[in-house]
């Protein structure tokens, strides 16, 4: 089958706790952000009855995807689309703090109209709730805007498959951050990922070790950074040992959270770097 052959699906994603002064922000060839129609917020709304707790939005990620046949059963297609919409919610996560996410997404009958869908496909993980006293809206402001969107397509044409498994934690800190010691606990597993692969003894000094020489170059800096994961490392062994740690503060935890993000950009723009931190360090090379 020629290209000029394949079917063009379309995917809503309705993203919650999201704001800009922007009604569309087209994100490369697949993806654009935009402000509902009535006909969808109305949609949205009623399914977000299921969940009274969760902040719905007026904004919502559209995602076209492509394939050579039509769909055998309703909402088959998004399944396949997940990864390539999971994809943008990271980078989205990635490039600025807010807490931004996302409870089902809706397949449109047809991609020429915006009217009745053929399924709703929930994803209750990625909920974000209203039990957060003070939740930070993930806003994209007008002059943010050709940032963001370099930012987006820098990204998303990379390669993520090589941290799965730190990027999959790091999302996970989004659900529900109001039980923050889980919250707490993704972020240390996707730390651990990035900077601990393969090693099994001296695993919180090494962590902040090569923490602090990744993420900073001033030394003030450096040692901040290993004192914030010295004590987010004895929070950890806590938790995990059963052990009541000291409560973990939200802004803590958003300051972790800080850190994982710059991580995971800096691992992504360089795949060999978590086989030589040692190397990389002991030369003074990053």
């Amino acid at each position: 089958m020629c290209s000029s052959d394949l079917l063009t699906y379309k995917l809503l994603v309705p993203l919650i706790n999201f704001n800009s002064e922007n009604h569309e922000i087209k994100l490369g060839k697949n993806f654009v952000i935009r402000k509902l129609s009535p006909y969808e917020k109305e949609i949205i709304d009623e399914q977000n009855k299921k969940w009274p707790t969760v902040i719905s939005g007026d904004f919502i990620l559209e995602c076209l995807i492509t394939q050579q046949a039509p769909e055998s059963r309703p909402g088959e297609y998004i399944q396949r689309g997940m990864p390539d919409i999971e994809k943008a919610i990271a980078i989205l996560r990635l490039y600025k703090d807010g807490d931004i996410g996302y409870n089902f997404i809706l397949h449109p009958l047809s991609t020429a109209k915006r009217y009745g869908f053929s399924a709703a496909h929930f994803r209750n993980y990625q909920i974000w709730s209203k039990r957060n006293l003070q939740p930070k809206v993930y806003t994209i402001n007008g002059q943010e805007k050709d940032s963001f969107i370099n930012f987006f397509n820098e990204y998303n044409n990379g390669n993520f498959e090589h941290l799965n498994v730190a990027i999959h934690y790091f999302n996970k800190s989004y659900i529900e951050p109001y039980i923050l010691q889980d919250s707490f606990l993704d972020l240390m597993i996707s730390l651990e990922n990035l900077y601990l692969k393969g090693e099994n003894q001296e695993l919180g000094y090494k962590l902040r070790m090569r923490m602090s020489y990744i993420l900073a170059k001033e030394l003030e800096k450096r040692k901040e950074i290993s004192r914030d994961i010295k004590k987010a490392y004895d929070y950890r062994g806590k938790i995990v040992h059963g052990e009541m740690p000291p409560r973990i503060s939200y802004e803590f935890l958003i300051k972790i959270k800080g850190y994982v993000r710059e991580s995971l950009k800096i691992f992504m723009k360089n795949l060999s770097l978590r086989d030589n931190l040692d190397e990389i360090i002991l030369e003074g090379n990053c």
